[in-house]
């Protein structure tokens, strides 16, 4: 999330780093947990971070752009995969 999302009420602005970091911390136990079953992630946040503050609406929800950036990284993803 982006501090603009405390401007929108999804949380006050000094718990935006915290909730990044937990997050951050759920992607990385998710991505070990998938690779450990050998199943393909996509990585939406890392496809939409690049561009952090140009594809939210909200600072919590993509925006047209923003969507656009998570149906070709789930495009790209499944055309990679290797366990279809």
């Amino acid at each position: 999330t982006t501090k603009e999302s405390a401007l929108y009420g999804w949380q006050q602005g000094f718990a935006v780093e915290r909730h990044n970091a937990i997050l951050e911390q759920y992607g990385r136990w998710l991505h070990g947990w998938a690779l450990q079953r050998g199943y393909t992630i996509v990585d939406f946040p890392k496809a939409l971070q690049d561009e952090m503050g140009l594809v939210y609406a909200d600072g919590v929800h993509p925006n047209e752009k923003g969507y656009a950036l998570v149906a070709k990284t789930f495009i790209e993803t499944l055309t990679n995969c290797k366990n279809m």
